[in-house]
């Protein structure tokens, strides 16, 4: 009888002792899974950024999973309305935040001129040549003064690559319309006289 009690206390304890060690390894479990989704959005963050130097395509790569990385950009001989414009930007990607990318951006030069149909037609209207090149300069006055400026936009990652992707085509406009939708702030987006 005392044989008897001894395998129920036995047999018992070791049922507990398998439940307890199950429910330890479990809340363990959770925890860990719970890390992982919370620090999910900086998983990036920690990740050494890519140089991509003045390879627009290999910063497209980096931002369809919105990992670090940098880019220095010159777009030449972008026209606007009968105005040429060549700009170098400097980008960056900072990583997620709140399910976006964060892309830092920073004006370093600006610079343009007429096109030869504009130059034409002022001649025709018997605006001078000097003329001409004073409007010129005035206007570079002013862009050069924006170089510096910058800004932070946060986009989801689609939108970025197809934002990205227009610069192939000459395209750097950001609608003020998007520039409140994707939270941009910064110098860069308060100044009327650049497209971005």
């Amino acid at each position: 009888m005392v044989k008897k009690k001894l395998k129920k206390q036995v047999r018992k304890k070791p049922k507990k002792f398998n439940f307890l060690i199950l429910g330890i390894v479990g809340v363990i479990l959770l925890g860990v899974i719970i890390f992982f989704i919370v620090n999910q959005e900086n998983a990036n963050v920690n990740m050494p950024a890519v140089d991509c130097g003045n390879d627009l395509t290999c910063f497209i790569d980096q931002a369809s999973h919105c990992a670090p990385a940098n880019l220095t950009y010159t777009q030449d001989d972008s026209e606007f309305l009968g105005w040429v414009q060549n700009q170098t930007y400097y980008y960056e990607i900072r990583g997620k935040e709140s399910q976006k990318c964060v892309l830092y951006t920073r004006l370093i030069s600006s610079s343009g001129s007429y096109s030869t149909i504009v130059v034409k037609d002022l001649l025709q209207q018997n605006v001078t040549m000097n003329q001409i090149i004073k409007q010129e300069q005035d206007a570079n006055q002013i862009l050069a003064q924006a170089s510096g400026q910058d800004g932070i936009c946060k986009y989801p990652v689609n939108y970025l690559i197809s934002y990205l992707n227009g610069l192939t085509k000459g395209s750097f406009a950001l609608s003020p319309t998007n520039v409140q939708t994707y939270n941009c702030n910064g110098t860069l987006y308060q100044n009327p006289n650049l497209t971005y």
